[in-house]
């Protein structure tokens, strides 16, 4: 029986934390929600909002019924392509040695040298496309 005042001052402590950990990391999310004018509706999203929209963007290109999809967060001319592009290279049987990768992140030279893709910057490309 002494144990008892033990037991529940561990359980009240216990929960009182929890709690106070669930306040603290609903704020952002709350704030977000108030904040959210009335024609709006607010995500959820506080990270990687540019990947996520791009991937809500594919998602609403397939049920406007595309097959290929157009980058549509940016402003720079293109055609529509494929999404996921390591399974249409299996898919298509593509040969790599042919393949351009046009990219514009510091990580695309070495994910084109991975795919066996020759690397063409994005600016220089379409640079040298419109003229």
């Amino acid at each position: 029986m002494s144990e008892l005042p033990g037991r529940r001052h561990f359980w009240t402590t216990t929960l009182a934390v929890a709690a106070a950990l669930f306040l603290l990391t609903e704020l952002p999310y709350a704030s977000g929600r108030a904040a959210s004018p009335p024609e709006h509706r607010f995500l959820g999203m506080l990270r990687n909002v540019d990947d996520l929209n791009m991937y809500f963007s594919f998602i609403r290109q397939a049920a406007e019924g595309h097959v290929l999809f157009e980058d549509r967060l940016t402003h720079l001319p293109h055609a529509r392509g494929l999404a996921r592009l390591h399974l249409r290279i299996d898919l298509h049987r593509l040969d790599p040695r042919r393949c351009i990768y046009v990219g514009n992140g510091p990580q695309d030279p070495g994910f084109a040298r991975r795919l066996g893709f020759e690397y063409r910057d994005a600016g220089e490309f379409f640079d040298q496309i419109r003229s």
